[in-house]
Formats: C-alpha cells, structure tokens, sequence
C-alpha cells in the first residue's frame, strides 16, 4: 500500500505545496516530505493534521492507496477497486490522474 503517494495526490488535487500543507497542517515540510516518498509511516494524528489541512477524513488516504495499488487485492475486490476509487475522487472532489 503506498499511502504516501495518496497524501502526495490530495495535496497536488488541493494544488497544495508542501510547504503550503506544512503551515495548515503544522507539521515539518521535511516530514511531509518523507510521509510522500513512504520513507515514515505517519501516525494516527498525523493523518488527522495532514487530512483536516486537506479538508478530507483520514480514510481518504488509506483507500485512495488500496484502490490505486490492487497487487494486494484478488477477486471481486481487485475488479472493484477503480469504481470505488472514482467515488472517493467524486465525494471529495479531488482532480488526481489516473495511472
């Protein structure tokens, strides 16, 4: 699961710099900085700061980052995942590409 490259995606759909998320979040650029390359895994309340700056909940991320990585995912699952990753975007209005 790449949950860091789903917090990169809403803060890019946000057209949100790091340093811009870093000031509404509270937290370290170099923190962020490394949660998006998935060098630090972010604790419970750090997705909440990261996700309220965001204006999204803090599910957003962990199923942006399953539905966009279905290696893990078999069956009705995996053949499930991109529609429910189109709804995420839709809910919470995020312009993210898709791969």
């Amino acid at each position: 699961m790449q949950l860091g490259r789903s917090i990169k995606e809403v803060r890019q759909s946000r057209n949100l710099s790091q340093v811009e998320l870093a000031k509404k979040s509270g937290l370290a650029q170099n923190v962020i900085s490394r949660i998006e390359r998935d060098q630090h895994k972010p604790t419970e309340s750090t997705l909440k700061a990261l996700a309220n700056a965001m204006n999204v909940d803090t599910e957003v991320f962990h199923f942006l980052a399953i539905t966009t990585d279905t290696t893990s995912l078999n069956g009705l699952a995996k053949k499930l995942a991109p529609a429910i990753h189109a709804e995420i975007k839709d809910l919470y209005n995020l312009s993210i590409a898709e791969d």
